[in-house]
């Protein structure tokens, strides 16, 4: 697949690693399950690491890791420190002990968000051992000290700033704090490559000084080979509007102002 960067040396027989919030379900889930398909058919190995369980059939190669009890606690303490990636060690080592397990060449991260792993461990375990791994950007919330996912028309994150004037969160230090964690998480990371899924994203990643050392790359989502769709045969549309020129606009949740719908109204 072309989210995962492998050279002419690599090994067929290599495993590499899916990590995200959850699997099969959302946007991002079925963007994994696509990924976990696309590496197999081209004769590689796939395992994927999960943190909420959406779907009650086992699956091959994949495991979820996080226990609902700590990921409860996690939102709990979040609500005093408002960063959700602080707690959940021992989730985060059950990660990492399967990754130790696998040795995979590569690990291929999603979203960290959602109460279910601590980044922070998990990307000094990667940096320590020298672990190829590509990070894939769905928000803004890696590379903006208040981690939203969305920062509309801020500029206090970007340009040589750090967050240090937010008007959203009265007062600095939480934004300092967490600023502080996303530069060390990044910080001599040799073996990271950044990946975005609009080139819009990339240039908002560009000007944050937390991914200035940081590769990054557009790579658009594609679409299923399974994929298969025609308006015409959807009885979608009303007939009057069958001679009319058509847009397709495709996401999760098109009722969250966030997506951008209503540009389309």
């Amino acid at each position: 697949n072309n989210a995962i960067y492998f050279n002419e040396q690599t090994s067929k027989n290599c495993n590499v690693i899916l990590v995200n919030s959850v699997y099969k379900k959302g946007s991002t889930g079925k963007i994994i399950d696509t990924l976990k398909n696309g590496i197999e058919k081209a004769k590689f190995e796939a395992f994927i690491l999960y943190g909420r369980k959406e779907i009650d059939v086992p699956v091959h190669n994949a495991a979820i890791c996080t226990s609902k009890i700590e990921s409860l606690l996690c939102r709990l303490l979040n609500k005093l420190t408002k960063d959700d990636s602080l707690f959940n060690y021992f989730s985060t080592f059950e990660y990492i002990r399967i990754i130790k397990r696998y040795k995979p060449q590569i690990v291929h991260i999603h979203c960290l968000n959602d109460h279910y792993i601590n980044q922070y461990v998990l990307f000094k375990f990667l940096k320590k051992h020298h672990i190829k791994t590509v990070l894939t950007l769905h928000s803004e919330n890696l590379y903006v000290g208040c981690q939203e996912g969305h920062v509309f028309d801020c500029k206090n994150w970007c340009n040589g700033n750090k967050c240090l004037n937010c008007s959203k969160f009265k007062g600095s230090v939480k934004n300092k704090r967490t600023w502080k964690r996303l530069n060390n998480m990044f910080a001599n990371f040799e073996e990271l490559q950044i990946t975005t899924v609009s080139p819009w994203l990339e240039e908002r990643a560009k000007k944050s000084t937390i991914c200035k050392d940081i590769p990054i790359k557009t790579v658009l989502n594609g679409l299923d080979d399974a994929f298969n769709f025609s308006l015409e045969k959807s009885n979608m549309l009303p007939d009057n509007l069958n001679d009319k020129k058509k847009i397709l606009f495709v996401c999760a949740n098109a009722s969250n102002p966030h997506k951008g719908f209503k540009y389309f109204e």
